[in-house]
């Protein structure tokens, strides 16, 4: 393996095509949880072998090598995530903390409304692609989807809408999430 070239290996649930449209090339990409078109950046040149993808970097002078390296390597690190999302899925976990602090999904599952200490119920439109959960006693959202970057912007959309406190840890945080909590004042006698 050269060094302007990344080889990837493709999980037997995944079928890979590479085709062009327009004077452009792309590679759709399909698994059980769905299908996604990716397109190829013009400095890359995709092979496709078997259970194997090669991606070579186009040769040009004026690119530098840590430059070709990082192209390859994200690339290659966006096709991981893209096989991994179609065959598993991505999910964020939120927990939300504080007296009478809850979330509502309406019916058709479009949008959430939270009611997180703020005067007027906050409401949020769920993407459609992105699967939302709420289970009620443990008081926990549970996001789930195909694609890694819309799973974290997500949660970190509802998370900014209510970030734990510092002094009572109420609000929106992750699971797992360790909050440093603050002293508050102390009373002098």
């Amino acid at each position: 393996m050269k060094k302007n070239e990344e080889i990837l290996n493709i999980p037997e649930n995944i079928k890979t095509f590479i085709y062009e449209n327009e004077n452009k090339y792309y590679l759709k990409i399909e698994g059980k949880l769905g299908c996604l078109e990716v397109v190829i950046p013009n400095l890359l040149k995709l092979l496709k072998d078997k259970n194997f993808l090669k991606i070579e970097l186009i040769s040009n002078q004026k690119n530098t090598k840590s430059y070709e390296n990082t192209v390859i390597k994200v690339f290659s690190t966006y096709l991981k995530n893209t096989f991994r999302g179609l065959s598993t899925g991505f999910y964020s976990d939120l927990l939300i903390r504080g007296t009478g602090y809850k979330a509502i999904i309406d019916k058709d599952a479009q949008s959430i409304e939270l009611k997180i200490g703020t005067t007027h119920p906050v409401i949020k439109k769920i993407p459609s692609d992105i699967n939302v959960f709420y289970h009620v006693k443990l008081k926990k959202l549970y996001i789930s989807s195909n694609d890694k970057q819309k799973v974290t912007q997500f949660s970190s959309e509802l998370r900014d809408l209510k970030r734990p406190d510092p002094y009572k840890a109420k609000g929106l945080r992750r699971a797992g999430e360790i909050i440093k909590l603050k002293e508050g004042k102390k009373s002098r006698k």
